[in-house]
């Protein structure tokens, strides 16, 4: 159909002929009608278009619908006609025969087709009695139906029976699939003695598809597809059935949702799909099966094309009509005027003396002045309401677009915005998959990364360190554990974790390749460190705290042992702090404490260590010292020097002075308590001499001459 904008662009091509006013009228008469028309039409052709397209897919959701609430209620059916026999004391009574137990599931499956084979077995697997007399004395303990049934499990999803089968008529020579509906029977006391159990046909879900879709789609091919709840198709088309699909449609039918989308199949067509989920149906649970059903996009969407081109005809068959009547008006209007016109001429060539009497219509054309005007005000009001309805329905148009799109934007949104790198690895090692998170992490678009190898995306030095857990992630194993790499200026903490593909999962290697799942963990691993590092911080003087102090005390002791060099730990207090606090107030005790704590460290080496213990204790650690004595001694002298000189805080001029005592330890199992204690003890025997000055422990006792 004609757009507005080629109509546009035809009238403003067009130029001004010099045609008489009739030929002219009915050019612009015809030419306003076909336009006016074929506007309308396409107002109306877009509307029915839409609302066409909505019904065809809610046709086929319904159909969908229709048939997973079918094989729901079928279910439900077999599910209780066994719970209730098996309820029943007949086949628990020792009294009745097997053969009165088979002629009564033989009744059963002659009033359902569809069971393939019923059958009674003792707690051993032994089968009692049996339809048609099938695997009589056969051991059936190890069926998944049998053990399932003892266990509460009473239903089975699609599978295979080989044994079966071979038993069983099958004239088509396609397998046979079979549900399981299982449940143990119990005696007068209550407790179990056997299993009844049932195999029903695969067939009868074909049946039950067949019958909802002949009813609904009409002249149309439909096709009814069962998933299964892992995404394998049970039943469909025959290039289908085993296949596991992932496609937007099952994943909106596994969240519980009922509708229809238009997508593409891995056949490479597009495909109108109806999706609904099976629910289960009162006591009996559901399998969670998914039922699509589908049709080719290009026959779904057939009538609207038909619709659109009978509409197109219509409007150009009702332009022309009006373009006619127009050029028979237009001649019809004009005659009055061309009359006119020509007692005009002979007025002026001097023909006549006079007006002809037709002169004195002269108020018929002011008449028609009038009623032009007027019509191109109706005109101009009539192209303003259509082009409030064409932005109503352009509206209405892209609300509906929008519903259509909604599932499959949302999975798309939530894949992309959630912050964790999702990627797919196949066999090969090849990135089938990345989400867009790969564009903030990696510096590409997920397009850049498609079909490469994980070497080259990640560049080979952090690719082999990842070598051992991507073996294991192809062997079938699930891997989950923490990775660093470089990012920006800083280091980017992951938790990786490669999870195998499900098809290969358990087979001992892994063809189909793996998922991998990265969460960044940066900030928390940050926090933690920071967190680390507060805790072991004293929070006035910023040096290391009591817990910070053990730590390196046993590190220093183990080193060592390892090393056989001796190491020292030295504890100190300021003498008489409690009168500094008295005198000038904690505040300025608090700032004697750091200045205190800031001398220390000027006069250790880099490789000790000068922590707060608590008030104004402090102990140093000093390691690597081959002549121990000696050497803590130097390190004592240095440190009251230091501390001997009068401190300037807060305006006051404060004398600090401070007692030190030394303890060594070569690394022989002194533990670091222990240490600390008899360096503490020293100390007190440096303040019991005098204060300001050291003493080693056990009982040699030095101080400076300089302080005595």
């Amino acid at each position: 159909m004609l757009s507005m904008n080629t109509i546009r662009q035809a009238l403003s091509g067009l130029k001004a002929p010099v045609w008489s006013l009739g030929a002219s009228l009915a050019f612009w008469f015809c030419l306003l009608s076909t336009a006016l028309t074929l506007v309308i039409v396409y107002v109306i052709g877009i509307s029915a278009t839409a609302k066409m397209r909505e019904q065809v897919g809610m046709q086929l959701a319904n159909l969908a619908f229709q048939a997973s609430d079918k094989l729901d209620k079928g279910m439900f059916e077999r599910y209780r006609e066994f719970e209730l026999l098996a309820a029943r004391k007949f086949l628990a009574d020792p009294a009745e025969s097997a053969a009165d137990k088979q002629r009564l599931l033989d009744q059963m499956k002659a009033t359902y087709p569809s069971y393939a084979w019923i059958g009674i077995a003792d707690l051993n697997g032994k089968v009692l009695a049996a339809t048609n007399g099938l695997l009589v004395g056969a051991d059936v303990s190890k069926r998944p139906w049998f053990g399932n049934a003892l266990r509460g499990v009473h239903i089975g999803d699609v599978h295979d029976a080989k044994l079966l089968a071979s038993k069983l008529p099958n004239p088509t020579g396609e397998p046979l699939r079979f549900v399981d509906v299982a449940f143990p029977f119990s005696d007068a006391n209550g407790r179990p003695v056997g299993v009844i159990g049932a195999h029903l046909s695969w067939s009868w879900a074909d049946d039950v598809q067949r019958s909802v879709l002949s009813t609904g789609v009409g002249r149309l091919p439909a096709q009814g597809i069962v998933v299964a709840s892992d995404g394998t198709v049970l039943l469909g088309p025959q290039g289908l059935i085993g296949m596991r699909i992932d496609l937007p449609s099952v994943a909106a039918a596994r969240e519980g949702r009922d509708g229809y989308m238009v997508e593409r199949w891995p056949d490479g067509k597009q495909y109108l799909v109806g999706f609904s989920a099976t629910r289960g149906y009162q006591s009996y649970p559901g399998l969670g099966w998914k039922m699509l059903v589908r049709q080719d996009a290009n026959e779904a969407y057939a009538q609207v094309r038909e619709m659109q081109q009978h509409v197109f005809w219509s409007g150009l068959t009702i332009a022309l009509l009006f373009s006619l009547l127009g050029l028979f008006n237009a001649r019809r209007i004009s005659g009055p005027l061309a009359s006119l016109s020509a007692a005009a001429k002979d007025l002026m060539s001097g023909r006549s003396s006079s007006l002809r009497p037709v002169v004195s219509g002269y108020s018929e054309v002011n008449g028609l002045g009038s009623a032009l005007s007027a019509l191109v005000t109706d005109l101009q009001a009539n192209q303003l309401a259509l082009q409030k309805l064409n932005l109503s329905l352009e509206q209405r148009i892209a609300d509906r677009t929008a519903d259509l799109a909604s599932s499959e934007a949302r999975l798309r949104t939530i894949t992309d915005s959630i912050p964790v790198l999702i990627a797919y690895v196949d066999g090969e090692g090849r990135c089938n998959f990345i989400n867009r998170v790969c564009e903030q992490w990696l510096g590409a678009p997920p397009a850049a990364y498609l079909g490469a190898t994980l070497g080259a995306i990640l560049g080979e030095p952090a690719y082999a360190k990842l070598l051992p857990q991507i073996a294991k992630a192809r062997q079938g194993e699930a891997v989950t554990f923490d990775h660093s790499r470089p990012a920006g200026n800083g280091v980017q903490h992951l938790q990786l974790q490669f999870i195998p593909d499900g098809m290969a999962a358990g087979k001992g290697h892994c063809p189909h390749g793996f998922y991998v799942v990265a969460h960044d963990v940066t900030d928390t691993r940050n926090y933690q460190l920071a967190l680390q590092q507060d805790l072991l911080t004293d929070a006035l003087t910023g040096l290391p705290n009591r817990a910070a102090c053990m730590q390196r005390l046993r590190d220093a002791i183990f080193r060592a042992r390892r090393s056989g060099k001796q190491m020292a730990a030295m504890f100190l207090d300021i003498d008489c702090f409690k009168a500094i606090n008295d005198t000038y107030g904690h505040q300025v005790g608090d700032q004697v404490l750091l200045e205190f704590g800031r001398r220390l460290r000027a006069r250790l080496r880099e490789c000790d260590m000068v922590a707060r213990l608590s008030g104004d204790e402090f102990v140093i650690v000093a390691e690597d010292l081959d002549q121990a004595h000696a050497a803590a001694v130097v390190m004592a002298e240095k440190i009251l020097d230091a501390i001997n000189s009068p401190m300037q805080v807060d305006g006051h001029t404060v004398q600090v002075s401070t007692s030190i005592g030394i303890a060594i330890s070569a690394g022989a199992g002194t533990a670091p308590n222990e240490l600390v204690r008899l360096a503490d003890q020293a100390m007190y025997s440096a303040k019991k001499a005098g204060r300001n000055r050291y003493a080693i422990h056990p009982a040699k006792s030095l101080k400076s001459e300089a302080f005595a």
